[in-house]
Order: C-alpha cells, then sequence, then structure tokens
C-alpha cells in the first residue's frame, strides 16, 4: 500500500503528509493523515500550487465556506476510510478556481465519493485537469443548490456501479 500511495501521490520517503510521514501511510485507519486547505470566512482567501491535499475524514480535501474562496493548482487524493469530497464550495460567496486539479480516489471499497461539490451558493469552477473515481455510487461533479463549472479539457472517469460524470440537483456547467 505504501508503495501504491507513493506512486499515486507523486511523493517520495522525506516527505511529510500532514503529520503523518509516508512510511506510516499504511497506518492510516489507526492514525489520520488529512492535508486539509480550508478558507473559512468572508475575507479569508487561499492560493495553492504544486502541493497534494488528501482526506480520509468526511471533511473534504479542499473547503471554502462562509464566503472563504481558494485559488489551487494542485493534487487531490480521496484516502480510504472514508474520505468522500475533493473540493467543496459551501455558502453565498464560497468559491474555489482550481487549475488542471488531479483527483484520485482510486480505492474500488470507497462509496459516495465526489469529486467536486457547490453547496448553498458556493461556486467551484474546474479549469482542466483529471477526476479518476473507483468507486460505487460516486460523482464527478456536483450542483446541490450551488454551482459547479467545468471549463477546458477536463477528463471525469467513473467506474463504479450507478457512478455518474454530474449530478445536476442545481447547477453544473460546462463551457
Amino acid at each position: 500500500m505504501r508503495a501504491f500511495l507513493r506512486l499515486l501521490l507523486n511523493l517520495n520517503l522525506w516527505v511529510k503528509l500532514s503529520v503523518v510521514p509516508i512510511s506510516f501511510l499504511p497506518l492510516i485507519s489507526a492514525v489520520r493523515g488529512d492535508n486539509v486547505l480550508v478558507a473559512d470566512g468572508v475575507g479569508h482567501n487561499l492560493r495553492s500550487e504544486g502541493k497534494t491535499y488528501s482526506t480520509s475524514a468526511s471533511q473534504p480535501a479542499v473547503l471554502a465556506t462562509r464566503g472563504g474562496t481558494i485559488s489551487i493548482d494542485d493534487r487531490i487524493a480521496l484516502l480510504p476510510l472514508g474520505g468522500v469530497t475533493a473540493f467543496q464550495a459551501q455558502g453565498l460567496g464560497s468559491q474555489i478556481t482550481a487549475q488542471n486539479p488531479i483527483i484520485t480516489a482510486l480505492e474500488p471499497s470507497q462509496t459516495g465519493i465526489s469529486g467536486s461539490k457547490g453547496l448553498d451558493g458556493g461556486l467551484v469552477t474546474i479549469n482542466g485537469g483529471r477526476i479518476e473515481i473507483l468507486g460505487d455510487r460516486g460523482f464527478g461533479l456536483i450542483g446541490d443548490n450551488g454551482t459547479v463549472t467545468a471549463k477546458g479539457a477536463l477528463s471525469i472517469s467513473m467506474t463504479g456501479v450507478d457512478s455518474h460524470g454530474s449530478k445536476l440537483a442545481e447547477s453544473v456547467r460546462w463551457s
């Protein structure tokens, strides 16, 4: 599993993922190795480039909420046991803009995974990149009373049972 995660995240043994050294990632069920990015509130504006974010919990790997904004050009890994969402913008004024992200959830036993969610007025814009999800009942893009906009050459690969590229509860746009 360690070799798989190193390959997946393009890391080496000396790079740390949050506070857990990569050599201990096989113990992820016992010790969380989450590395998340959160912009919480108006005026909280973040920019990230060339990093890897991950979550093994129900918290999204990248979250903009209550008016926070994030501009990102990074890799996202959704890890077992409970990583379910890569990008989530929730609430009016909350916004995530992603340039060529690589979002991966490569554990077939993970279910209900989503690459990107716009909730309750939040906006996610993805310019190119790749979303690859193997588990059942997954969605690449979800607009649920929010907006997700996909631009350029965005590749979405969903291989699980009852998985879909997008779910239009409110607004998902392609341009």
